[in-house]
């Protein structure tokens, strides 16, 4: 049995740049991206397959088509096809940080004896 936590963290920043051309170059997602894994051993290939980090490069770009049709912000969107193709297929798009931890319980999450 494989159990996975998950936490998304966001944190406000100013606005560096301004996208007209989606999706951005792989060299720049790492900048506005970032996987951490936490546990008592690295992640596998394996693991990858299991987790939504993957990049599903016909619906990420069936839903840029859909934004330009259909949402006026993005009318004058060019959506990069040849970007959309360097992402890979089996691997989250983004540089992967491991930290070594002996458990995964949380510990405001557990009881106190």
């Amino acid at each position: 049995m494989h159990k996975m936590i998950a936490n998304a963290i966001t944190f406000e920043h100013p606005m560096q740049k301004i996208y007209t051309l989606l999706p951005p170059p792989i060299e720049e997602v790492d900048e506005i991206l970032a996987f951490i894994f936490t546990g008592p051993c690295q992640p596998t290939e394996e693991d990858f397959k299991r987790t939504p980090l993957l990049v599903r490069r016909n619906k990420v770009g069936k839903a840029l088509e859909w934004l330009k049709l259909n949402h006026k912000d993005y009318s004058d969107l060019e959506i990069s096809y040849k970007n959309l193709e360097s992402y890979p297929e089996d691997m989250p798009p983004v540089i992967i940080d491991y930290r070594h931890s002996m458990t995964n319980r949380i510990p405001e999450a557990t009881s106190v004896p």
